[in-house]
């Protein structure tokens, strides 16, 4: 199936899923709204790029994925409904969030503080809900965030998702280092293993950037960012932008701990200040 082609527009795939517009893509997949024609309703329906059928890591990744959401069920996480494969390729099905992305949101600057808080702490709570069934995210970022109309959060894509129970699942070498060099938390950026503590970093530094309007730190290519994640303090959130509580600062500056033994406490702490 030609997945990256815009013919593929109104393609009904298992004879069920018709194929409307693209939404979204990634190295790895392309995400198009569809129309589930048995139960008449809009999905999401992921599907793994064509030249990916190949590469065999890549197929079992994207099969994970699945497997993982399967295992989730939380109003701030996207829901999954299906997966299946056409020929050798796989695809997911998954609720259609309708709503603009928080990266999407950012780029008009920072956000008030209780928005910004209230994005936080429904993001804590989906993470709560992944690390409590033994799910660690590693890639939470502002693209990766959903709002609806509502303000609701849905948090997106564990296509990188480590399963704690199975070390197997993470499809990667200890030492491999994977997620965004922007959000990566000390730990994650040198390879060592990662725990439920790595996603509260990210979860800090996405706070940061939307009380300042960019991440603890900004530009330089991925390398001097991942340096500065391990050896420096980040500039504290009140220097940069006014009007930031003295109790939000302290959760930034937690959550941000080289150190993930000292500091960054555990999800649900992103409420009040």
């Amino acid at each position: 199936m030609p997945v990256n082609n815009a013919r593929v527009e109104s393609q009904v795939i298992a004879e069920r899923y018709q194929l409307d517009t693209q939404i979204g893509h990634g190295g790895m997949a392309a995400v198009w709204r569809a129309r589930d024609l048995r139960l008449g309703r809009s999905v999401a329906v992921k599907i793994l790029r064509g030249e990916m059928g190949s590469a065999r890591d890549e197929v079992e990744r994207f099969r994970r994925e699945a497997a993982t959401l399967a295992r989730l069920a939380h109003p701030n996480i996207v829901t999954a409904f299906d997966a299946d494969t056409m020929g050798r390729t796989p695809f997911l099905v998954m609720e259609l969030v309708e709503g603009r992305s928080l990266h999407q949101l950012l780029e008009a600057g920072p956000l008030a503080v209780p928005h910004a808080i209230s994005i936080a702490d429904q993001t804590a709570q989906a993470l709560a809900a992944a690390h409590d069934v033994g799910i660690i995210h590693r890639d939470i970022k502002p693209a990766n965030i959903m709002l609806t109309p509502n303000r609701t959060v849905k948090v997106l894509d564990f296509g990188i998702a480590r399963l704690t129970d199975s070390p197997q699942a993470a499809l990667t070498r200890t030492s491999a280092v994977i997620g965004t060099a922007s959000y990566m938390a000390p730990e994650q950026a040198v390879g060592a293993q990662v725990d439920t503590r790595t996603d509260l970093y990210a979860l800090g530094c996405v706070l940061y950037e939307m009380l300042t309007g960019n991440p603890p730190f900004p530009g330089g290519n991925a390398l001097s960012m991942l340096h500065r994640h391990l050896n420096e303090a980040p500039v504290p959130p009140s220097a940069l932008h006014s009007g930031i509580p003295p109790a939000v600062e302290t959760l930034v500056m937690e959550l941000l701990a080289k150190d993930r033994g000292n500091g960054r406490p555990p999800p649900g702490m992103c409420s009040g200040g």
